[in-house]
């Protein structure tokens, strides 16, 4: 969905980063179906959040993240973590009482930062249907002091 290249030497032995991205989720197929949104570093994956059985409607759902990425007093190892919410079918507008919400964390990464690496996110159905649809809207990658 979204990649963004990390220079070489960016994160050192303690920089880090910040993702963030909204989005939108369709599951107007009839049937629950499953979400899993990624987060890799490297080609390693940093993060996962799977959203399980998400319930069939015409309505569009809010899918928002925040990530960081932190070099671990080594410029090969790195931890990273976030948050990822899918919105209620509701829709996409306003307050929405019921979300869910899932955390995951990776603490232990050795992608050697010295080298340029790949940031990205990724969304993802579970089954293939034409009625199961996703959007990132927008997404920003931006350096923590």
């Amino acid at each position: 969905m979204a990649s963004f290249t990390v220079t070489g030497g960016h994160l050192g032995t303690d920089g880090a980063v910040k993702m963030v991205g909204i989005g939108d989720y369709l599951n107007n197929s009839g049937v629950a179906a499953d979400l899993t949104v990624k987060v890799t570093y490297g080609g390693t994956t940093i993060a996962t959040w799977l959203f399980s059985a998400v319930a069939a409607s015409a309505t569009r759902r809010a899918v928002l993240f925040a990530f960081i990425l932190s070099a671990a007093n080594s410029a090969s190892a790195q931890v990273g973590g976030g948050m990822c919410s899918v919105g209620s079918a509701a829709g996409v507008t306003g307050q929405s009482a019921s979300v869910t919400q899932a955390m995951s964390a990776h603490t232990s990464a050795t992608v050697d930062s010295g080298t340029a690496q790949t940031l990205a996110v990724t969304m993802q159905h579970g089954a293939a249907n034409a009625n199961l649809s996703v959007n990132l809207h927008a997404c920003h990658v931006v350096r923590i002091p």
